[in-house]
């Protein structure tokens, strides 16, 4: 019987570890609505503050007041769309809140009608809200939840077992174990040496 090593034992299967992944990273459209949406808001509050100062100024000349109260309240609403316009840009760009983002984009729109760019960039920034609703980390798609992934254990690491003293030695063919030289057959396996 020559010498051969023991069989090794089988590769250990993989274990499956919970795999964590972050948010969805962000596609862009959320950061153009959230810009558009603040430059919104800017022509609102510039818009408004002279319609406001303006209605202001008008008062001496109108005896009645009803055309400075007009231009003032409009001057106040576009202030107003100012208003939701940053509080949609703010949560575009910080990417939560889907509905308080949509409402604060469609009121801003609205309140800064009266003056047309205003009107027109709000209402791309409401579409750009409205197509990257996926974006949004409170309307993560289930795509995104924790998938399996293979954690291989380290492989055992073969010893043989030390020689018994008192006589030569020679391992079995089928099982490993230690046999003597003399011996015709393994006294573990059986098997023929």
């Amino acid at each position: 019987m020559a010498y051969q090593p023991p069989p090794m034992p089988p590769y250990p299967q993989p274990v499956y570890a919970p795999m964590v992944i972050g948010p969805k990273p962000s596609s862009g459209v959320l950061i153009g609505a959230g810009v558009l949406n603040i430059i919104t808001a800017v022509i609102g509050f510039i818009v408004g503050s002279l319609l406001v100062v303006g209605g202001g100024m008008m008062m001496p000349f109108d005896p009645t007041g009803t055309m400075a109260g007009i231009v003032a309240l409009c001057g106040g609403l576009t202030l107003l769309g100012g208003i939701f316009a940053l509080l949609g840009g703010i949560f575009s760009l910080k990417r939560t809140n889907f509905g308080m983002s949509v409402l604060a984009s469609l009121l801003g729109m609205i309140f800064t009608a009266p003056t047309i760019i205003g009107f027109i960039l709000g209402m791309i920034a409401l579409i750009l809200v409205i197509v990257g609703k996926d974006d949004f980390l409170d309307r993560a798609p289930t795509a995104y939840a924790p998938m399996p992934v293979a954690v291989m254990p380290p492989y055992p690491v073969y010893q043989p077992a030390p020689p018994q003293p008192g006589g030569q030695w020679k391992f079995c063919s089928n099982c490993g174990s230690q046999v003597e030289m003399t011996a015709s057959a393994c006294p573990k396996c059986g098997a023929r040496a």
